[in-house]
């Protein structure tokens, strides 16, 4: 606002004459009025002309023109006109500031949160389902990019967590997979929130500061670990059997018995990359309470023969088992059963049973029992080829390849 007036001088006592004095110029005064619209300035002596570049928010680098109070609508952080402190006139050049810091906060807090969560024993929804949900609504709630970008984060912090898992030796790489499908509901549900949350703050206009959901989302991951440790219910024992015609005599199939640890042909991939790796055996399986020692890279499994009927069942028990996986499985038995169906065909159901460790069960269910089938079929094959003479792979057995040994 430019205010301008004029005024004649009045000559003084024995000062020149108004006709030899030059003309009086006007009297012109300038203020410079910028401020929130609706809010006066209280301190007009120290404003200053206003620049070409507007006044942004130095978190979101929205213009701060306009407004009807001193807090950016955006990100709720307050400012002052005054404090150059308090905004920028600097254009958001670095565009990476609006998903970058976000990110970097999601994959913070979602490995350290795994981290404590599995020093504290929790291997159930707090790790496998908190820990990524509440990471996604970090990211949504720090985002402020173009919506384009969005998947591309949370795919991102998607492969950040699951890298971060094997790692930190919290999974391997076949339990790796299934988190990629267990992660990616909670992050996904979790960055919607987290947007759905900043909105709302910004329509209520409170300050929305960059640490306390951080805070308040790892506080109530306590919370939700210690009620399930205390009040969730421990799964039964789940068993998976396969069943396979042999074309083979029943004798000759009970005589072609091996155990996982005894095959010779190729394993599938997936029992490369997901379980360890067996080197030897030593023992009998003939009689009830004989013992096979099952050595492999990570340790030693031990099965004890509990029943015998041959030829129609060869029941055992797991005495002990230190593989490397028991944290997730406790493996307590299995079986191998025979029926005839005619003279020269026989079939063999081979059965495991164990006791899950992992939780929320309908989300690992479905890939322990995956694994367990692959390594019923891998062994089924090898009777398969020992007990079917007729088969072109039975003479030319070849030592198993395994990958990492």
């Amino acid at each position: 606002m430019i205010r301008q007036s004029a005024a004649l001088g009045k000559r003084a006592p024995g000062s020149v004459p108004d006709r030899f004095a030059p003309p009086a110029e006007p009297a012109i005064e300038i203020r410079y009025d910028w401020c929130v619209s609706g809010l006066p300035p209280t301190q007009s002596d120290q404003l200053l002309p206003r620049d070409i570049a507007p006044a942004r928010c130095l978190d979101c680098y929205y213009v701060l023109e306009g407004l009807e109070e001193l807090r950016c609508p955006e990100c709720g952080r307050s400012f002052d006109l005054y404090d150059a402190g308090t905004f920028t006139r600097k254009p958001p050049y670095v565009w990476w500031k609006l998903w970058l810091p976000g990110l970097v906060q999601a994959m913070i807090f979602g490995v350290v949160s795994m981290a404590i969560m599995a020093l504290l024993g929790q291997w159930g929804w707090a790790l496998w389902v908190g820990v990524p949900l509440a990471a996604g609504c970090l990211l949504g709630y720090r985002f402020r990019a173009a919506w384009i970008l969005f998947p591309a984060l949370v795919m991102t912090v998607l492969t950040g967590l699951i890298l971060s898992a094997i790692v930190l030796h919290l999974a391997g790489l076949y339990c790796g997979l299934i988190l990629g499908g267990i992660f990616l509901s909670p992050i996904v549900a979790g960055a919607i929130a987290g947007v759905i949350l900043r909105l709302i703050l910004k329509a209520r206009g409170y300050e929305q500061s960059a640490y306390l959901p951080s805070l308040i989302l790892f506080a109530l991951l306590l919370v939700g670990a210690v009620i399930e440790d205390r009040f969730g219910a421990t799964p039964p024992r789940e068993s998976v059997s396969t069943t396979r015609i042999i074309h083979a005599p029943i004798e000759t199939a009970w005589e072609s018995i091996m155990f996982y640890e005894e095959l010779t042909h190729d394993p599938p991939w997936i029992l490369r990359i997901g379980l360890a790796h067996p080197l030897r055996t030593y023992g009998s399986s003939a009689s009830v309470g004989d013992e096979k020692v099952c050595i492999y890279n990570k340790g030693r499994l031990t099965k004890r023969i509990a029943e015998v009927e041959a030829p129609h069942l060869l029941a055992f028990t797991i005495t002990e088992q230190s593989i490397g996986y028991e944290r997730d499985v406790h493996l307590t038995g299995g079986s191998f059963r025979f029926e005839a169906v005619d003279e020269k065909t026989t079939r063999v159901t081979l059965m495991t049973e164990y006791e899950p460790l992992l939780g929320p069960r309908f989300a690992w269910r479905w890939g322990e029992h995956y694994a367990v089938r692959t390594l019923h079929e891998h062994v089924l094959e090898g009777m398969a080829r020992e007990a079917e003479p007729g088969r072109a792979d039975s003479a030319a057995v070849h030592p198993a390849r395994w990958e990492g040994r």
